[in-house]
């Protein structure tokens, strides 16, 4: 390890070592609530109404919407069609490769040596 390194652990492991000392001088925190709180209210109601069950058709469970599935095409071979957007995009791009690589051809002249 540099001097640098054994340095910093050293600075790091006092810095350890004094936030402990400092922790354990520490004690538990005061308790300001009480344990038990005091109520003022009545523990029991006596004039409850008893819930009477209702099944009513706007409670029972419904779909929110009509699901759609999309089932992808599939040809012959077992592989999943494209869509057209993905057939130009990938047009698009692969023309743009075609490009850039057309623009920074690298250019090799082949001189024949006599012999």
């Amino acid at each position: 390890e540099t001097p640098e390194v054994q340095h910093a652990k050293a600075a790091h492991f006092a810095a350890v070592a004094e936030a402990k000392a400092r922790a354990a001088k520490a004690g538990p925190a005061p308790e300001h609530y009480p344990l038990v709180y005091k109520s003022y209210g009545p523990v029991y109601s006596y004039n409850t109404i008893k819930a009477v069950p209702v099944y009513a058709p706007e409670s029972l469970p419904k779909p929110a919407a009509p699901v759609k599935y999309h089932v992808p095409h599939i040809d012959s071979n077992g592989v999943p069609v494209e869509t057209p957007e993905v057939q130009h995009a990938k047009a698009a791009h692969f023309a743009a490769v075609a490009e850039a690589k057309a623009r920074n051809a690298k250019v090799e002249h082949h001189v024949a040596v006599a012999a």
